[in-house]
């Protein structure tokens, strides 16, 4: 299997309309969408040439009443997470989940 480690592995989308974002990124980056995994859940998976590239889903209302805009998440790979959250720690950042 191939290391994904320091690579962008996954794009996720907050937004305030998500089902305008998902038009919008139909028509400009040419992806297609589908539900996502989780029922009852309003996820839907951006994809290109059929395979999931990132996802999207609405801003949370709790989210919207604290100030957060629409925003993008990008998900880096790494070997090991334990040492990677450690080495953020040490180096100024901080572990939030």
């Amino acid at each position: 299997m191939p290391s994904f480690a320091s690579q962008f592995v996954w794009f996720e989308l907050l937004a305030s309309d998500a089902a305008a974002a998902k038009r919008f990124y139909g028509s400009v980056a040419g992806w297609g969408s589908m539900p996502g995994p989780v029922p009852d859940m309003d996820y839907t998976l951006f994809t290109a040439g059929g395979a999931p590239v990132g996802g999207v889903m609405p801003l949370p209302e709790q989210m919207r009443q604290a100030g957060a805009p629409p925003h993008w998440t990008g998900v880096i790979g790494v070997a090991n997470v334990d040492e990677a959250a450690e080495k953020a720690v040490r180096l100024g950042g901080a572990v939030r989940m």
